[in-house]
């Protein structure tokens, strides 16, 4: 495993068992249970055209865990397919899938154009005390997959902090954070930087 694994494996460590808000209710599943590297991933994917509507199949090989920057400035991380493809009623209307900017743990970078809903998850319809409801979704992707350079990558962590800096300055040493970011050429110390940001370690 290389460095750059060693410390995403670090962050991912990190997650586990948490949970993530941010101000507009958007929840993020932690990670739970063992991380597991290499998983091919499949997708159902749904396109709408001139009012027709196709359905295809087409294979990602993402790299799990994964990260995901939101529209609405928020960071997380996500152990696999099925809590990618799982969220909260609010947070799909709250718009989580759009454009929704998924990182793997090899650096390539995939963008949601949106989500269909495909049914709920869990017994009773997917109602949860704590979360509301739980809903199952298909992504649309609007891009083919894109390698990130270390700065790239430190650049879309920089640009997600900036979309919802209200909520982020509430961490410590933000500032000195993003001036790190927008600096570094190493994927080491950008997954580091990313866990000082979210465990402040």
């Amino acid at each position: 495993m290389s460095i750059a694994e060693n410390s995403y494996q670090k962050l991912a460590d990190n997650y586990k068992n948490t949970y993530l808000y941010n101000g507009k209710g958007s929840l993020a599943f932690g990670i739970l249970g063992r991380i597991h590297y290499g998983t091919p991933t499949w997708f159902k994917v749904t396109f709408n055209y001139a009012g027709s509507r196709t359905i295809n199949y087409f294979r990602l090989e993402m790299k799990y865990p994964v990260i995901t920057l939101g529209i609405d400035g928020s960071l997380s991380i996500i152990q696999d397919k099925e809590k990618l493809i799982k969220c909260s009623r609010i947070s799909f209307k709250n718009g989580f899938y759009n454009n929704l900017i998924i990182i793997d743990n090899q650096h390539y970078k995939y963008i949601t154009k949106n989500a269909n809903v495909v049914g709920t998850s869990g017994i009773f319809w997917g109602l949860s005390l704590k979360y509301g409801q739980i809903l199952k979704v298909n992504l649309n992707f609007s891009n083919e997959k894109i390698l990130l350079s270390p700065s790239e990558l430190a650049l879309e962590i920089v640009a997600t902090i900036n979309r919802y800096y209200d909520y982020w300055a509430a961490s410590d040493n933000i500032n000195d954070v993003i001036e790190s970011l927008k600096k570094t050429n190493n994927y080491n110390e950008v997954y580091s930087l990313i866990n000082f940001l979210l465990y402040g370690e």
